[in-house]
């Protein structure tokens, strides 16, 4: 199947009788809406657990947010590559995997940090970090690996960079909206404290 051919199946299904089976339009934007809620909750939530002063910290220890860089931009789009390699996934599947592996790491891998005990200033630094770097790394990591599994005219592999380049600026501004949140309630609370 080509780039630009996605298939709708969910909002378009029908049952045997050729009538609307399901309403897939709806059913998305109610799990869109309860994803971006969870994220914003998550990320809150990781927020809350982590103290300035561990920012701080985590700022002067370059190396490690260079490990990060490394493992995030090299290696894992390359494993992503050669795991859709070796096991022959296909079109939009590779694709698919691809496009996971060139991703930044993000609200998921932070709370998981926290919850581990991990160093939870630092995974969100490196996940900041690497999401402004992700602007233009993203596009270019899965436009590289992808183009042995996709078979896309020009015009089209630009269209869906310019779409990953239009989520990736959402998801910063649900970031910073998160973040614009936590400082609201941070403020709040000094207030009813002191």
């Amino acid at each position: 199947m080509p780039c630009g051919a996605l298939s709708n199946a969910t909002a378009n299904a029908t049952d045997t009788a050729g009538n609307d089976a399901v309403d897939g339009g709806a059913l998305v934007s109610a799990i869109t809406a309860c994803a971006a809620l969870a994220v914003i909750l998550i990320q809150l939530g990781v927020g809350a657990s982590i103290d300035v002063q561990a920012f701080k910290t985590a700022l002067k220890t370059p190396v490690a947010i260079l490990i990060g860089f490394f493992f995030q931009f090299v290696v894992m789009p390359l494993l992503g590559y050669s795991a859709a390699t070796a096991f022959g996934l296909e079109g939009a599947v590779a694709v698919g995997l691809v496009v996971i592996c060139c991703a930044p790491g993000g609200t998921l891998s932070n709370a998981a940090v926290v919850v581990t005990g991990g160093d939870g200033a630092l995974s969100v630094t490196m996940t900041f970090c690497s999401t402004c770097v992700a602007f233009v790394s993203w596009p270019l990591l899965t436009s590289y690996y992808s183009s042995d599994f996709a078979a896309c005219d020009d015009i089209e592999v630009l269209l869906v960079l310019l779409a990953l380049l239009v989520l990736l600026a959402l998801l910063v501004l649900l970031a910073l909206l998160a973040l614009l949140v936590l400082l609201m309630l941070l403020v709040l609370f000094m207030l009813l404290v002191l």
